[in-house]
């Protein structure tokens, strides 16, 4: 761990087990090193077969409705940290893509340090990362929650579902409804989800 990353008094355990993870990693904690923005048509494209692409319209409801007032964004995430879906407020939308926060890119732990998408698939619960808990200093103003969205018949996960912004998103109430989210989101795939469907590493019906 780098000098700047040693843990303090009144740092979290959580955060500071993850900065342990993301020095071992060999991520930068001066901002530099963020994930590539990389998209292509082809990878557009299929995303709109993944299995959290159907409860998409439930995030926009619960967590895009009030983004332009909070000036927030949500994000939807496969299994390998990659953000399938970022949207909400659009100036937010384009204050995030500067930090590399944007469709296409990888937000695990691994690439973008500490984060509550990239941290909630190491943990495999909901977390919430506070300004200055996150690894790189690109994302010290920011402050994320997140939840894992499981397979309702196996339990297996699969993607994360976020919300990234300023204070509001450092409370209680926004790791509240980041839970609620994913809840919902799993109670609405059960009805219709496959007891035989295969899942790919990617966290891809097959």
């Amino acid at each position: 761990m780098s000098p700047h990353h040693t843990p303090l008094p009144g740092v979290r355990r959580l955060a500071a087990d993850s900065w342990q993870r993301c020095a071992a990693c060999g991520v930068r904690p001066d901002g530099s090193g963020l994930p590539e923005l990389t998209r292509s048509a082809e990878e557009l494209a299929s995303w709109r077969g993944h299995p959290l692409a159907a409860v998409l319209p439930l995030f926009r409801e619960l967590l895009g409705a009030g983004a332009a007032d909070d000036g927030h964004v949500f994000a939807v995430g496969d299994t390998d940290g990659t953000l399938l879906w970022v949207e909400g407020d659009t100036r937010a939308v384009r204050r995030a893509e500067r930090m590399h926060f944007a469709e296409g890119t990888v937000w695990s732990e691994a690439r973008a340090g500490t984060n509550a998408p990239g941290t909630v698939l190491e943990l495999g619960h909901p977390v919430q990362i506070i300004a200055g808990e996150h690894f790189s200093s690109a994302a010290h103003a920011w402050s994320c929650a997140a939840a894992p969205v499981r397979n309702p018949d196996t339990g297996r996960v699969l993607g994360v579902v976020d919300l990234t912004g300023g204070g509001s998103i450092a409370t209680p109430p926004a790791l509240a409804a980041v839970r609620a989210a994913a809840l919902a989101a799993e109670a609405q795939l059960a009805p219709t989800w496959p007891a035989t469907a295969l899942l790919g590493p990617d966290g891809r019906a097959r």
